[in-house]
């Protein structure tokens, strides 16, 4: 007898059945880490929406059972002998179902035996992608549980599966369901669920090419992302993700000039109270400050060079004397944000006018100097180093106009048989500050996964304008693997052409 059946068991879930008795059998729900489908499949027929709002696995977990009068007497003797591919279709809620317009729950087995032989090589990719959707299906399921830390454990593990994939039309016929959910813990959540629920909402844009699909993201997610950074109450870490999302799906939609000036004008609220003052900003907050900088300088790239000037001078935009103050921050990261929003702010507005705010460029050097030589022992030592690289690219940019220009490789391997590969590469060039803000933006989002999408990504591939150089010679494949093993990865570290050292950290 098949695990399941039960002689006696309480009550049927199908919503008003009045057919049960003690003589009938009782058929748990399946499995739905065996057969996603047939699972849901049930849920369905139950027509309780008390289940149907449930995810799967925790109906299945509730040990939730259908009796046997929505069985057809041949069913019920196919379940009795192990048959797990019956759907009940009787006397359900609505118009009965006819089990033959069910087939799309077949299991995978029965699946491939009505598949012919001469078709095995092209299904195998299908089937395998059904798999991998199976499972995003049961962890979008997962976004509306009960369980707060469940929620938050799908949201995690949905941005991670969603970041090292790129399978757009998968997510553009379930991105509503998807904002819906992140709308719903930002406003309820609490800490983590809320920034695990931030981070989806950024790769969820990365994922999308269609615009008018973004741009419903960017109004569904705007209010309640507006809202929250604006409130003090929520807690700093939260706020500062806020503030990183909402930049980036800003960004990422090209929002109108209204909209774009408004955030901007929010951000800088909050970084403001980073200026000098006689009160020591606490840790956790210079975070929040550094973030929406970072986002600040984001928007920024979206405002033409040709209105820098004026709205430098009609007091729309940050006054390069209070970005002066943020170079004097005891916080490392106000510093950083601070040094790469000035470099932009000048990249920017010398393309109208070379002499743009020469005399404050005088002014502000030294200061900038000290960051580039900083060899104080009482701050970390990478920290030290890093900064160190950034400003001294700062300063030849600010006094002679030099940038250096990095180049990041990559590209896949592809196998060509015998062994052998070709290793097929292509590159990107970012000789401005504004194409670094944009790709140290992508890799924030993406981290390593980012050679994939630039690969793939068209998103990616317009916005970094990225330059294709002819394919490399044939590789063997012994030695491409003993090429790898040596840099530890599969990722190349970016160059710098001429004698300039790589003050650019491409987080590949």
């Amino acid at each position: 007898m098949p695990s399941g059946y039960v002689k006696k068991y309480g009550k049927c879930a199908v919503r008003r059945c009045i057919y049960p008795n003690k003589n009938n059998a009782f058929y748990r729900v399946p499995d739905p880490r065996k057969n996603y489908r047939l699972c849901q499949a049930w849920i369905e027929a139950t027509g309780n929406s008390k289940y149907m709002n449930m995810a799967p696995m925790e109906v299945y977990k509730k040990n939730v059972r259908i009796c046997g009068a929505h069985f057809s007497s041949e069913e019920e003797a196919a379940m009795h002998k192990g048959q797990k591919t019956c759907i009940p279709w009787m006397f359900l809620p609505g118009p009965d179902r006819n089990p033959n317009d069910c087939w799309l729950y077949l299991s995978d087995d029965d699946w491939n035996d009505n598949c012919s032989e001469d078709d095995d090589e092209e299904n195998n990719e299908p089937l395998h992608q059904d798999e991998s959707e199976v499972k995003l299906c049961e962890l979008i399921d997962g976004l509306t549980q009960k369980s707060s830390q469940g929620r938050t454990d799908c949201f995690a593990s949905l941005t991670k599966d969603l970041v090292q994939k790129y399978i757009p039309d998968f997510i553009k016929d379930r991105y509503f369901t998807i904002c819906d959910s992140i709308g719903k813990s930002l406003k309820k959540g609490h800490g983590a669920e809320q920034v695990a629920a931030a981070e989806l909402a950024m790769v969820l844009c990365v994922q999308l090419e269609d615009e008018d699909a973004c741009e419903e993201i960017y109004t569904l997610l705007k209010p309640i992302l507006f809202t929250s950074i604006c409130d003090d109450s929520v807690e700093a870490s939260a706020r500062a993700k806020y503030c990183t999302v909402l930049g980036t799906i800003t960004f990422l939609t090209g929002a109108h000039h209204d909209d774009v000036v408004l955030h901007m004008q929010q951000f800088q609220n909050i970084f403001s109270d980073s200026y000098l003052k006689d009160e020591r900003v606490p840790e956790e907050n210079a975070t929040l400050h550094a973030s929406a900088l970072s986002s600040w300088s984001l928007l920024l790239t979206l405002i033409s060079s040709a209105s820098i000037a004026d709205m430098l001078n009609s007091k729309n935009l940050l006054a390069l004397e209070k970005l002066g103050q943020l170079l004097e921050s005891p916080h490392f990261e106000v510093r950083m944000a601070a040094g790469e929003t000035l470099a932009l702010i000048y990249e920017l507005g010398r393309e109208e006018d070379k002499e743009f705010e020469k005399d404050f460029a005088l002014d502000v050097s030294e200061t900038l100097k000290e960051l580039a030589t900083d060899s104080h022992k009482y701050r970390a030592k990478r920290d030290r180093k890093k900064q160190k690289a950034t400003f001294r690219d700062i300063v030849q940019y600010i006094e002679n106009g030099a940038t250096a220009k990095v180049q990041v490789k990559f590209g896949r391997s592809r196998d060509k048989g015998s062994g052998r590969r070709r290793l097929e590469k292509d590159i990107l060039v970012l000789d401005t500050w504004m194409k670094r803000k944009h790709y140290d933006t992508f890799c924030n989002i993406l981290g390593p996964s980012i050679s994939l999408h630039l690969c793939d990504n068209p998103l990616l591939t317009d916005i970094l304008e990225i330059e294709v150089v002819p394919n490399r010679p044939v590789v063997p494949a012994s030695v491409l693997n003993i090429q790898q093993t040596a840099k530890q990865g599969p990722y190349q570290e970016p160059e710098i052409e001429g004698n300039e050292q790589n003050s650019f950290n491409t987080n590949i």
